[in-house]
């Protein structure tokens, strides 16, 4: 899986939550992953039974994310100025709103890449499950596999480099 590297800038918080996130998907993926992979043809699971297995799995690792998502939620919500102002003059509420609307893209941005990560799981299940009917190169699906969930990884990291470089601008 992907490495985090940190930047000069950068908080050991985004750090912290790539590893989780990385962490997460070894967890309760990589099990998954290992059971198609080492499984024999003519073995009994079905794509269902797989795939049941990877919802509950993705269901844990949603928790997860949800909660670092809350977590960032909060470190934005905790820039918003104090004390009454006019909302549409004051600078720091002009500054905070364009925060608040960059931070949000960026979350829609990460969310997505938890879908694809979802997705591609959902397809090595049936690639894994016709490379084994067809006496497939399962080895060449799992390895596209790894290659796809290290750069979603990394746009991840990106993404939350992002967000830390919003969050220390003034």
């Amino acid at each position: 899986m992907a490495a985090s590297n940190t930047s000069n800038s950068g908080s050991s918080s985004q750090r912290t939550e790539t590893l989780t996130l990385e962490a997460e998907i070894k967890q309760r993926l990589k099990p998954l992953i290992i059971r198609l992979v080492k499984q024999e043809p003519g073995e009994t699971a079905s794509v269902e039974q797989h795939e049941n297995s990877f919802y509950v799995q993705m269901d844990e690792l949603r928790k997860v994310v949800e909660k670092q998502l809350q977590e960032i939620q909060g470190r934005v919500l905790a820039r918003r100025p104090k004390g009454k102002t006019n909302a549409d003059d004051s600078a720091a509420n002009q500054a905070y709103m364009r925060l608040l609307m960059v931070v949000k893209r960026i979350v829609d941005d990460m969310k997505e890449v938890l879908t694809t990560i979802s997705y591609r799981q959902r397809l090595f299940i049936h690639q894994m499950m016709h490379a084994l009917r067809n006496n497939g190169d399962r080895r060449a699906v799992h390895d596209e596999l790894e290659e796809d969930i290290n750069y979603q990884l990394k746009r991840w990291d990106t993404y939350l480099d992002r967000i830390e470089e919003y969050l220390q601008a003034d």
